[in-house]
């Protein structure tokens, strides 16, 4: 563990019991922790469980269930700013580094605010893992505005890359606004099509396929989180900061690119820059939303089974992909249906054989090209 300091912050986001009992373990270690910022409602729950085990010193200050940023750090940490030496935070993502920076964003900001360097990240194992806080973080890419509305009222299409796509005749889409992910990009020049939008989000993905990113169509235009600003670059490339909800009020579904969620898949954020550019209706095709489980013998963990995409070759190089939560990625599109209901848009599902119920279905073949 690190040695004492003067006057250190801890950043407390869990609300998972789990997480509490390791931060509260190393809180007493790490004996230089005064301010200990609570920021969800679920958080300050626990926060009441745990608060007889830390240090007498350790002050909690709720923030108020909302992120916390820059314009809502209490004064008591504003003015302690010089004589603050550390920033601790929750880093409830193990040991991915680029995954933990992309949740944390939010952290660096505080970080920044308070002029440090640096900052430390709690693994759930009790390890710590350093990060350095960039200077001058990029603000809100504003020519991303100049997309709102670009598409008002044009029929667009969303591509999952569920098996049912080598279902599709692709070459129908030639002329069509269309929004696709991940790495479906192997099958462009066979289909002879390139998509006008990509996205995405997940950090494993990203470092597992950079180099083929990097070598993507340049007139695509593309999104990438923020943190990998450095390595994608390019006219028409956009990078995204997101909100991780830390409650179900947190979570609704928006078409504020400053306030995009990350959903659990990539396809939400598809939506949701659809939504954001104006089209009108949307059409879901490749969305199978259906894996099958495969228990690993050795550990018990239960994995999707290889090739549930429409592509062979579509996982080489991958590890094993941990079975997803189907319940919340349906509940995500539970939220965009809710949304598009309350905005009079249209979304509809032209996926063969789709197991997504949250939208109408419709025969692709029944669309007029």
């Amino acid at each position: 563990m690190l040695a004492s300091h003067k006057h250190s912050i801890f950043l407390m986001t869990s609300h998972k019991k789990a997480f509490w009992e390791t931060a509260v373990k190393h809180i007493n270690e790490l004996t230089s922790i005064e301010f200990l910022l609570v920021m969800t409602a679920k958080a300050k729950t626990l926060w009441e469980v745990y608060a007889s085990s830390l240090p007498d010193k350790t002050k909690a200050i709720y923030v108020n269930g909302e992120y916390l940023k820059k314009e809502n750090i209490p004064p008591i940490i504003t003015s302690a700013r010089d004589s603050i030496e550390n920033l601790f935070f929750l880093c409830v993502h193990k040991k991915h580094e680029n995954l933990s920076r992309l949740y944390y964003d939010n952290v660096f900001e505080i970080g920044e605010v308070l002029g440090q360097k640096n900052c430390w990240g709690l693994l759930p194992d009790g390890n710590l893992v350093g990060y350095s806080i960039p200077k001058n973080r990029p603000a809100f890419d504003e020519r991303f505005m100049k997309l709102k509305n670009i598409h008002k009222d044009k029929r667009a299409f969303v591509l999952g890359n569920g098996p049912s796509l080598s279902n599709i005749p692709i070459n129908r889409l030639k002329d069509e606004i269309t929004y696709c992910s991940n790495r479906i990009y192997i099958s462009f020049q066979k289909w002879g099509v390139h998509f006008k939008y990509y996205a995405i989000q997940n950090p494993i993905s990203i470092d597992n396929w950079k180099n083929e990113l990097a070598a993507l169509p340049k007139h695509m235009i593309k999104f990438f989180p923020e943190a990998y600003r450095v390595s994608f670059n390019s006219k028409n490339s956009f990078f995204l900061k997101f909100t991780f909800p830390k409650s179900e009020a947190e979570n609704a579904f928006t078409d504020e690119p400053r306030n995009f969620i990350y959903g659990k898949s990539v396809s939400y954020l598809l939506l949701q820059l659809a939504v954001f550019m104006g089209c009108d209706p949307i059409i879901l095709i490749g969305m199978d939303h259906e894996w099958i489980p495969q228990r690993d013998k050795a550990d018990g963990t239960v994995y999707c089974k290889r090739n549930y995409h429409f592509h062979p070759d579509y996982e080489v190089g991958l590890k094993k992909q941990i079975f997803p939560n189907q319940y919340m990625m349906t509940m995500d599109y539970e939220r965009v249906r809710i949304w598009a209901a309350k905005h009079g848009r249209t979304i509809l599902n032209a996926s063969p054989g789709t197991r997504l119920n949250v939208f109408p279905t419709i025969d692709f073949n029944s669309l007029p090209f």
